[in-house]
C-alpha cells in the first residue's frame, strides 16, 4: 500500500523509505545530510571521517527504516544512528593511535609553545576547538544540541542527552 507523502514530513518520508521508495530516501538524505555531517564532525573532528559516517548512517537508515517507530521524531532516530556510528569511529581511532616507544621519545620534537607564540597566532576558531577538546563528550554534545537548535535551551539539551544516556525515549524539540 503506497504511503501518501504529500505532507512530506520526515516521519512520513521514513515510512516510505521503509517500503523501498528511493525518491523519498533522496529527499530524506537532502534534508539530513548537512546536520548529520556537522553532528559526526563534532565527534570525529575529521572531514573525511564525518563524510564516511554520513554515508554509513544513511545506508543504515535505508536498511533499518522498517524499524522506525513514530514514538520518536525522525530526526532523533536518524541522528541517533549517526551518534552510534560516530562513537564507533572514535573508538576505532583511539585503538589505532600511534604510541612512541620510550627509547625514541628523545627524538620527538618538543611541541610546547610559549605564551607569546600561542597568543600571537591563535584565532578564535583555534581557541574554540581547543576549548571543546577539553570538554567531556557529553558536554560537547550538549553544546552541539543547543547551538544547532535541535533542543532550544541548554536545559533541554542537557535533559535530551541524559535521556539518551539512560536509554529513555529521546527528547522532542519544544514547540
Amino acid at each position: 500500500m503506497p504511503i501518501d507523502v504529500s505532507g512530506d514530513t520526515d516521519g512520513v518520508l521514513l515510512e516510505a523509505v521503509a517500503q523501498g521508495d528511493v525518491q523519498c530516501f533522496e529527499r530524506l538524505y537532502a534534508r539530513f545530510e548537512r546536520r548529520m555531517y556537522q553532528y559526526a564532525l563534532n565527534f570525529v573532528r575529521d572531514a573525511s571521517s564525518a563524510e564516511e559516517i554520513v554515508l554509513d548512517s544513511m545506508l543504515a537508515v535505508w536498511n533499518g527504516a522498517v524499524g522506525y517507530r513514530r514514538s520518536a521524531q525522525a530526526s532523533t532516530w536518524v541522528l541517533g544512528i549517526v551518534r552510534h556510528k560516530a562513537l564507533d569511529a572514535v573508538r576505532r581511532q583511539q585503538r589505532h593511535k600511534a604510541q612512541v616507544a620510550l627509547d625514541l621519545a628523545a627524538e620527538v620534537a618538543d611541541a610546547s609553545r610559549g605564551p607569546y607564540d600561542s597568543a600571537n597566532d591563535a584565532t578564535v576558531g583555534d581557541v574554540m576547538q581547543r576549548a571543546m577538546r577539553l570538554l567531556s563528550e557529553e558536554h560537547r554534545e550538549i553544546l552541539f544540541l543547543t547551538f544547532t537548535r535541535i533542543c532550544r535551551t541548554r536545559k533541554s539539551a542537557r535533559s535530551c542527552l541524559f535521556r539518551k544516556i539512560q536509554q529513555r525515549p529521546a527528547c522532542t524539540t519544544p514547540k
